[in-house]
Parts: structure tokens; sequence; C-alpha cells
């Protein structure tokens, strides 16, 4: 499509094409959707340039009615569908229904739907080898999928038909998103449009009240407001100032790996000239906080101030923490000293925010996820017993100290023997491979940091949520029993089904982050035995998380970086999170960058006490005054830094509880 672009004359005779192109694709995608999600998600993912661009055309064609700021608005949606919020709306279909034979016949559908995907693969494996007895034997597999999926289909089709609306939403309308809203409440969905022949870049963002609309280009294109959230990513990531230069190149991973952090390593540098990180304490641009605050969310300022923010982002967005915008001119771009920060007029003081995957997810969360029947307040796993590395300072005395630490009487009033400076971090192994055949390599695994702080953290978040001293060793698994195993066997005997909130305080890798890993996961402690690697190799992967059945209002991933995309911080949640939307999380905190584990610690402990003092606020505000308390906390200035108080994002329903 895109070399016809080239061939349009005027901007009227683009907007008749792309008008024409959407419906063509949407009404494709509408015949495929009943029996080919998988091939319907290929198709919008094709054309969604040719959404963006639809949007772009129609605002060119100075087509500014009220016909016009909807039909952008819901094209904007077709592009910006993403795995994310198709996970989160099919979590909203399952249990929208109170209904056991729609809940297990839904899940029973989804789970085929997967295991299709793998077998088409398969298939395709055996094809390309030439193997006429697996080939014969992987069509018989499919067959019998197909044939299963075939009659859950007729089942849902006679017996459910409010089911298909629900598993498949469309996008929403101006007015349908506005009766979702709260009196309080402002939308704000972002689109970024690349160029491409005589079509220039452009970025676009509308705002929704409960009773006002705006639909606005904004001042600056893609690839500035790109280049001022990197420049603020160096200002909060410190992995963005390690040098690569001594790192191995024996393998083309490895080199390209190399490559791509001093690429890193020099864009901070040049964003930020005069400029490099001290100590663990990355220098953050105050002004090109506020210049990106100007764009985006000040020329609306008449209808976000002290609102709660729902913010759909898109492009370089949505890897950016929200809160760390400045909402006034700063004195200096940058503070004397750390606790310079605290001055700052951060969006994080006065707005609660809360990141969505999709604006049909709002729905979703709104009208059929209601609030958790799960009678138990809380379940955490942390602390795993992990090593270090043998280069690694301090390491053999904090994994002794999470050898001591595996019950939560064993450390109430010592967690003032963890320096305040410690930091977790993804501690990349260099291994061969993070696998070892079909499971994780073990002894990688069991090399990275010790987390004793996250002891403490589990345990302080149960008490704040009212868990009796009595039964904090049956739902704060720590050290031993922090184990994939103990997790399974919770989800085998529905045990996870019953608990409000699920916690996991541990590293969280992403998928590429270590040689050999396509997958994203969560480290757990790993088995003594590697004869138990079948079904326990300390490493509890997406497609494991996947197979988890939660009915958890939220999910709280203490582990650095769950909510980094693939590839970059290209998408606004990681496969972790997609994968807990699919069990059945409402909400998920997630971390942007390496989390401070004492910041970890205050961050949820505070959020949580408030909600019990006063559930009626949501999580969204839990969060602001939780952000808020540790940053003004004198008695340690540098909590004011935004590294410190801002990687957590809220991605969900967060105005309820």
């Amino acid at each position: 499509m895109g070399l016809l672009y080239g061939e349009i004359g005027d901007w009227q005779s683009a907007l008749a094409f792309f008008r024409r192109a959407s419906e063509i694709i949407i009404g494709h995608s509408a015949t495929l959707k009943e029996n080919y999600t998988e091939l319907v998600k290929a198709t919008l993912a094709d054309n969604r340039f040719a959404f963006r661009h639809h949007v772009l055309v129609l605002h060119r064609a100075d087509v500014v009615d009220f016909e016009a700021r909807e039909e952008s608005f819901q094209i904007a949606q077709w592009a910006l569908q993403t795995d994310a919020g198709e996970a989160l709306g099919q979590m909203a279909a399952r249990f929208a229904v109170n209904h056991g034979d729609l809940s297990n016949l839904i899940r029973e559908q989804q789970d085929l739907l997967r295991d299709r995907k793998a077998a088409d693969t398969d298939l395709l494996s055996a094809i390309g080898a030439a193997d006429s007895r697996a080939i014969h034997g992987r069509r018989e597999a499919l067959a019998v999928i197909e044939t299963k999926l075939n009659a859950i289909t007729e089942k849902l089709r006679s017996e459910f038909s409010e089911y298909a609306a629900l598993a498949s939403p469309r996008p929403l309308t101006i007015s349908g998103v506005q009766a979702l809203l709260k009196q309080d409440e402002v939308l704000i969905q972002f689109l970024d449009v690349p160029s491409i022949s005589r079509l220039p870049e452009e970025a676009f963002a509308w705002v929704l009240t409960k009773k006002d609309a705006r639909w606005s280009k904004l001042s600056m294109p893609p690839s500035a407001i790109a280049e001022r959230v990197m420049a603020l990513r160096c200002g909060l990531d410190r992995t963005s100032w390690l040098d690569a230069s001594q790192w191995p190149e024996s393998n083309e991973r490895e080199k390209q790996r190399k490559m791509i952090q001093q690429v890193r390593l020099g864009r901070c540098h040049d964003s930020l000239a005069g400029r490099e990180a001290a100590g663990v304490f990355p220098p953050f641009d105050l002004s090109a906080a506020h210049e990106l605050y100007a764009t985006l969310l000040a020329p609306f300022v008449d209808l976000i101030e002290r609102k709660r923010l729902i913010i759909v982002p898109s492009g370089a967005l949505t890897s950016l923490p929200f809160g760390v915008l400045v909402t006034e001119e700063p004195t200096a771009a940058f503070p004397k000293d750390n606790a310079g920060y605290r001055d700052v007029a951060w969006l994080a003081l006065d707005n609660a925010i809360t990141v969505l995957p999709s604006v049909a997810s709002l729905s979703g969360l709104r009208r059929t996820a209601k609030t958790s029947t799960a009678d138990q307040p809380f379940i955490g796993f942390g602390n795993p017993l992990l090593q270090g590395r043998s280069d690694e300072p301090e390491a053999k005395e904090r994994a002794e100290l999470s050898r001591q630490w595996q019950h939560c009487s064993d450390i109430q009033g010592r967690h003032q023997t963890i320096a305040e400076t410690d930091q977790r971090h993804p501690g990349v192994a260099a291994y061969d491979s993070f696998f070892r055949g079909p499971y994780a390599n073990v002894i990688a695994i069991r090399a990275q940091p010790p987390l004793p702080e996250t002891a403490e953290e589990l345990c302080t978040v149960a008490r704040a949520l009212g868990v009796e001293e009595n039964n904090l060793d049956r739902v704060v698994y720590l050290g031993e029993r922090a184990t994939e195993t103990a997790v399974e066997n919770a989800n085998e005997q529905r045990g996870l089904e019953r608990y409000r909130v699920l916690q996991f305080a541990t590293h969280g890798v992403l998928a590429g982050q270590w040689r050999g890993l396509a997958e994203p996961g969560l480290i757990l402690t790993p088995p003594k035995e590697i004869t138990a690697l079948a079904k326990d190799d300390g490493y509890l992967s997406a497609s494991e998380i996947s197979d988890l059945k939660l009915n958890a209002d939220w999910v709280v991933l203490s582990a650095c970086n769950t909510a980094a995309g693939q590839a970059g911080n290209v998408e606004a949640l990681s496969g972790l999170a997609r994968a807990f939307f699919y069990a059945g999380a409402r909400a998920l905190l997630v971390s942007h960058w390496a989390v401070k584990t004492s910041a970890a610690v205050k961050l949820t402990t505070e959020a949580f006490a408030a909600l019990q003092a006063e559930p009626s606020m949501g999580r969204a505000e839990a969060m602001r005054r939780s952000i808020n308390t540790l940053m003004q906390n004198s008695a340690f200035p540098d909590s004011a830094h935004p590294s410190i108080w801002a990687p957590f994002v809220l991605v969900g329903e967060g105005t309820q509880l």
C-alpha cells in the first residue's frame, strides 16, 4: 500500500483512499474473527501503519467536525491493538458472567488456540525437514485441535451468544468511553504516525472527560518525542550508563549486545552533554521533562488538572512513566543535589495515573471484570536462595542473609542491616546459554544477586493487608519455599484463585536479556537436584504464568524490568504482563527499570496501608500518595530522585480497590 501513497494528488482524495482501505481491512478482519484469531491479529498488525496514516490524512484534510473526531478516535484504536489489550479483554470475558460452564469453556478455547499456534509451528518445522512421518503426526494433532475448537465454537454460538462481543471487543466510541468514565477521570490516547513517501511524521492525542472530548496534533513529531523520552530514560535507568567496552565478544549475540549497549551509552552522553551518572543516581533533565509535558499534556491542562489520568500510550511513550513529567518551568535543569528534586512540580504530585494497553480495555475492566470474589487478601513469593557471582561485592553476606530470612519472624526489626544503596538489578550472567536443553541453566540462575530485602517487603505487605502473624508462613513463601513447584502446586490445588493480591518480589528477566532466552520470566529458588528440572528449573516463564488460574484484583511484580517491552521498550507491557492478564489479573503494578529494594518496600507497603485505611481511593490514588510520602521523606534526601520513586507503573483498573 505504501507505493500508492505518492500517487494521491490531494488530501481529500487521500482521505477517500484511506477510508476505503480501512473499511476493507476491518471488514476482512470481521469475516475472519470467529475462527482465525491469529490470522486476524496478523492482518491488523500488517496494516497498523495504514490505520495511522488514515488518522494523519483525516487531520490534514481539515475535516475537524464531530464526525471526524469520532472517526479518528476509532481508527487510532485499530492501530493500537496489542496483545496485552487482547489478553485483558479475554480475561474480562472469562469473568463477565457468573457461570462456571462458560468460564471453563472460554478458558479451554483460549488454551486450544494457543496449542494450535504451537502445532502450526511444529508442522512447518516438519515440512522444512521433509519428515513425512512427523508431517503426518502434526497434521493429525492439528485435526484433533480443530475438532475440539469447532465444538466449542458451536456451543458458544448456541448457548452463550453474548460472549463474542466480550471476547473480541471493537473500538469504543467517544460517547461509549464517556459513559464509562467517572467525573474525576480523564482518558488520554496517544498515537505516533511515522513518515512515509509524501506523508510526514506526526503525533496525535485524544483527551476525553465525562463531558468533553478533544483531538489535537501535538506540536512535537514522534522522532523528537522519542529523543526527549530517551534523554529522560538516561536520567532514570542506571543501566543506560554501563560501559560495555570490556564485555565479551565470543559470538554474534555477544557482539550485538555489546554494540547495542555502547550505542545506548553514547546516546546518553550526547543527550546529556557534560553530564554523567554519579554513582547510582543518573542525571535527570528537568527541562526536558517540562518540555515533554508542555507538548503532551499542557494543551489540555484545563481538562486534566488534578484529575485521575488513564493513559493509552503509543511509540516511545510506552517506555516512560508519566509521573516524571514536570508541570512547571524548573529553576534549573539539574538540581545541585538529590534533595533538590523534592521541590519540583512533578505530575505525580497532583495526578493519579493508570496505564491501559488499549481503550477497549476500559470497557472490559469497568463492565465485566468485577471485584474479585477471592476470600483471602494476599499471597507472595520472594527472597529466592541465590548465591550471586564470586566477583560481586557482598554477595556472600547477602546470600547468608537470604538463608537466614526464610520466615517473617526471622526478619522483624532487622532490615536496618541492609544498606540503603542496595539496588536490584538484572544481574546478566556470562554463561554460554541460559537454557540447557529444554530447561533453564540452574547454575546461571543460582549465580544471580541475592535479594534478602524482598523478605521484609513481602512480610510487611502481608501484615498491611491484614494477614495475622500466625498465618504469615502460610501465605509468604520465602527462601527454600519460594519455588516454581510451590507456585504450581498452589495453582493445581486452585489455591491461587483464593487471593485478591499476588506479589512476586524477585528478579524479572526480559526476553533476549540473556543468551538463549527467548521467553521472559521470574527467577525463583532453583532446585538442589537437577533431576527435578522437569517440574522445577527455578524459572517461572511467561508461558507457565499464563497457565495459572487467578482471581486477583491486582498482581504486584516487584521485580526489575517487568514493564519494559521487548525489542527495546517498544510495547507498554512485557510478555510477563500479558501472561498475568491472560491468567486473570485485573491490574498490575510493574516496573520500568531495576528497582531500589528499600524503595520497593516503602512504595508497596505505603500503598497497601493507604488502601486498607480508605479502600474507596483506589489503587492509582494509593500509589500517588505512596510516591509522595517517599519523595517528601526528608530523612532520606536521595529518595526525591525520580529513579527511586518512579519505576512502578499501574496497568489496568486503577480506580477501584
